[in-house]
């Protein structure tokens, strides 16, 4: 078993002893899970190969999936997949690339977020100028 970036304070050991000892059968499957609030420190490292996940509360997590997986251009180290029917996305990729793409992630969330709320305060907006509904209406 070999034990790579124990410089950085990062142990990411390749081989069966790994991950319950199950061995690897792509490099995918060799990278090391990030929580958000590390990604920043890990994506200074161009090399390592992270998995994260990214939570999507004001999305639909899988329409976002199938419209940006364009974005992951390399199927060996590269992918990008929803949890079920949660709001959260996984991502496998390199530090800086998948910081980009949580971030872009996070914009459109908080996108999706405003919209939202936008349209609750115009429909909120219309209702008011309209008035109670009146019984004289229903006659």
């Amino acid at each position: 078993m070999r034990q790579l970036c124990a410089s950085s304070g990062v142990s990411l050991f390749i081989g069966e002893e790994a991950r319950g000892g199950a061995p690897r059968t792509n490099i995918k499957q060799a990278s090391l899970f990030v929580d958000r609030e590390d990604l920043d420190e890990q994506a200074k490292h161009p090399a390592l190969l992270i998995t994260t996940t990214v939570e999507m509360p004001h999305s639909v997590a899988r329409n976002v999936v199938n419209s940006l997986r364009g974005l992951m251009t390399d199927n060996a180290t590269q992918g990008m997949l929803t949890v079920g029917d949660t709001k959260s996305i996984v991502l496998t990729g390199f530090g800086a690339n998948i910081l980009d793409i949580v971030e872009m992630l996070e914009d459109i969330d908080r996108t999706v977020s405003e919209r939202s709320a936008r349209n609750i305060a115009t429909r909120a907006a219309e209702a008011a100028r309209e008035g109670p509904a009146s019984d004289a209406d229903d006659e």
